[in-house]
């Protein structure tokens, strides 16, 4: 089931499949304003992504038909979708903020959804347009990382974002090993597996321009 609420304003995509939680959302989501659309399941959203251009997206990481984390992945990496997504768990943020990054995502929320909460993710990303765009600065011509995307969902986290930025450094070069490894044994389906990991961490650290 789709449920579809559309105004100029803004575009939201919400996948999420528990009806409680499609309601709370689509109430708040009204009351700011925001066109929307509700997608229960996996193939409501990639029918709703075929039709419409988002600038968010909000996904569970308790989908009952997929993987939170593997079609995130999917949708930015796969696909090239750059509208921002942001997770919403009843995790802790600790156990899927690691998740949430190797699969793209912008960053990730908990349940309940309260307003304050919503309201903060639609004014960050309703308006630092997308997420893929890296800015050209002359005074930043030799900047090799841009951990903005960090700073985006570690929530001020500054003992994360480090932790974060050293295991991803040191993953690069794990995955660099890996890759030549592959390659030289034919291993097509690891090789794969280790790229898009590989592709992954090159984004989170904002290195896709260089």
């Amino acid at each position: 089931m789709t449920t579809i609420e559309k105004k100029k304003k803004t575009s939201v995509l919400v996948l999420v499949s528990d009806p409680n939680d499609q309601e709370t959302i689509a109430r708040y989501l009204r009351e700011f304003d925001a066109g929307f659309i509700i997608a229960a399941d996996k193939n409501a959203a990639l029918a709703a992504l075929n039709e419409n251009e988002f600038t968010l997206i909000l996904i569970s990481t308790e989908l009952a038909d997929a993987d939170s984390f593997a079609l995130a992945g999917h949708l930015r990496f796969e696909l090239g979708l750059p509208a921002s997504i942001v997770a919403i768990t009843r995790s802790s943020l600790e156990e899927v903020k690691y998740k949430c990054f190797i699969a793209g995502m912008n960053a990730c929320i908990q349940y309940p959804i309260d307003k304050i909460a919503l309201d903060g993710i639609l004014t960050q990303f309703l308006q630092i347009g997308s997420p893929g765009e890296v800015t050209q600065e002359a005074n930043h011509q030799f900047a090799v990382l841009d951990i903005s995307k960090l700073h985006e969902l570690s929530l001020g986290d500054k003992a994360y974002e480090q932790d974060m930025t050293d295991q991803c450094i040191t993953d690069l070069n794990a995955y660099v090993v890996l890759l030549e490894r592959y390659l030289i044994e034919r291993n097509h389906s690891a090789f794969n597996q280790t790229a898009h990991h590989f592709l992954s961490t090159i984004y989170l650290m904002g290195l896709e321009a260089k």
